[in-house]
């Protein structure tokens, strides 16, 4: 599937909003790496911020880009339009579960997303039996994980969790892609149902400013 120039703008609004941000982050002291999410603690706005700020420009150089690699891959097996749908219903998906099931801590950087984009490719491919994208995908993985091993160590200054729940999102996003497309869009309307209820819920919970 072929890539037009608007396609390639929409794949890129993420990675260069990432990268504003990290040059910003960086002229001010890392005056936005505090809005990392903690998990059952702060809130909603780091469900967003999260995903999109670092802790250092290594930690940023090391995620965007894998991040550009895989949004590219996405598209190019299930197009734009579900592209789309599907890089929503991961960052949100991700986020929840973190926000639910994380250490209580404070997570930040895009490499949950990585995960859920790379393995969303290959969970796709393999459930279409492409095996062009699952080489391509494969080998993408375990160059990212090689050059970043300590991203599966459970180590307090690593958010192993986030890893490992958007690995699950995009082996989930690319189980109803393969076999019922139309359950992704269900799948939203549960995530927004669950953000209704995440944001009420706050109200009553202790919560960071953020």
């Amino acid at each position: 599937m072929m890539l037009q120039e608007i396609d390639l703008v929409l794949i890129m609004l993420l990675p260069v909003v990432i990268s504003l941000l990290e040059a910003f982050n960086c002229m001010t002291g890392r005056s936005l790496s505090m809005m990392g999410v903690i998990p059952r603690r702060s809130g909603p706005l780091t469900l967003i911020s999260w995903h999109v700020l670092h802790g250092s420009f290594q930690h940023y150089l090391s995620n965007i880009t894998p991040l550009i690699i895989f949004s590219v891959l996405v598209p190019l097996m299930v197009g734009i339009g579900w592209y789309v749908v599907i890089s929503l219903l991961l960052f949100v998906m991700t986020s929840i579960l973190l926000w639910v099931a994380g250490r209580n801590r404070m997570h930040i950087g895009a490499s949950g997303l990585v995960f859920a984009y790379a393995f969303f490719v290959v969970a796709m491919a393999i459930f279409r039996v492409d095996w062009i994208y699952i080489l391509i995908a494969l080998v993408g993985l375990v160059y990212y994980i090689a050059l970043n091993i300590k991203l599966l160590n459970f180590d307090m200054k690593v958010s192993a969790e986030a890893h490992f729940l958007g690995a699950f999102s995009g082996v989930f996003c690319a189980y109803l892609m393969a076999f019922n497309p139309w359950g992704i869009m269900n799948g939203l309307l549960v995530v927004q149902q669950a953000l209704t209820e995440f944001i009420y819920a706050s109200n009553s919970i202790t919560l960071y400013s953020w």
